[in-house]
């Protein structure tokens, strides 16, 4: 008697699920927290804003690293790609409010309230592009889930999706003219890291601009990159030196090698790396003592 029905209730299940999902996003509200003096506004259904509500930097370490990294500098420029809701532009603009930073935040989903938050803390010096960053200018499709996007794959680390939208792509060496010093590159694109920094190669080798960026291999390899390669590309642009960010991006650590930073990121799966350019010792010395003072 009950075989039918449960029959037909299977065949009914996943539409009822995807009407139920559709409606859980149609009516998520957008937030507002304070974070360090900030006001920030964000998704519901956003793991990002739901820990800066909570009071947990998203990226504890990056605020220490941006003002070790331009200790006695002025008017730093920074590049972010994959700038979310702008939790991490936040982090950096209260280490150096003088910084000029260019973010790239190709999802409307979170580019409008990336804007929002620039406008409503009267942030200076803020450039947003709503543009995808890689090696090439074709139009590619984004996936996008409740709390960030990628390129490189639409189902990972139990984000829930959302759909996905073709955005044109552009190479950061085709951005910038020659004229621009970049000083850091901050990059958090969720598999496709090694994309960005392919195609900014005149910039790395120019001006050896601080890279902080997410190392998983796990989401390389979804775009068939393995994580030694990502690695061995950024040794041949001159980054020998690469510290890592432990703990869910909250503690940084002394330098390590390749192997080391693979087992690192097999145990946690995410790890974070700041990158030191040959060219930059200073940089190299003052997160040293970054390291020294804690």
């Amino acid at each position: 008697m009950f075989a039918p029905l449960r029959v037909a209730w299977r065949s009914v299940w996943p539409a009822l699920d995807r009407a139920q999902h559709r409606l859980r996003i149609r009516r998520e509200r957008v937030l507002t927290t304070d974070y360090e003096g900030y006001v920030v506004h964000y998704p519901a259904l956003s793991i990002i804003g739901q820990a800066v509500a909570s009071g947990t930097s998203w990226q504890g370490s990056l605020g220490g690293v941006t003002a070790a990294l331009f200790e006695g500098a002025s008017e730093p420029t920074i590049v972010e790609v994959g700038s979310n809701i702008g939790a991490s532009l936040l982090e950096m603009k209260h280490a150096r409010p003088d910084a000029r930073v260019f973010c790239f935040e190709p999802s409307a989903r979170f580019a409008d309230l990336l804007e929002r938050n620039v406008a409503d803390n009267h942030l200076s010096g803020v450039v947003i592009e709503r543009l995808l960053v890689g090696a090439d200018d074709r139009v590619h499709d984004l996936y996008v889930n409740t709390s960030t996007a990628s390129v490189a794959t639409s189902d990972y680390g139990g984000h829930e999706p959302l759909g996905r939208e073709a955005i044109r792509m552009v190479a950061l060496d085709s951005y910038f003219d020659a004229s621009v010093r970049i000083d850091l590159l901050k990059i958090d694109t969720d598999g496709y890291d090694m994309a960005v920094v392919a195609g900014a190669k005149r910039l790395a080798t120019t001006y050896g601009p601080a890279i902080y960026c997410e190392f998983a291999p796990f989401l390389l390899e979804r775009t068939d990159v393995s994580g030694e390669s990502f690695l061995k590309l950024l040794r041949s642009l001159g980054y020998e030196t690469i510290f890592p960010v432990l703990a869910g991006g909250q503690e940084l650590a002394a330098p390590l090698s390749h192997r080391e930073l693979l087992a690192a990121a097999d145990r946690e799966q995410y790890i974070d790396l700041v990158l030191v350019h040959d060219l930059r010792s200073d940089q190299r010395d003052a997160l040293y003592r970054l390291l020294e003072t804690r």
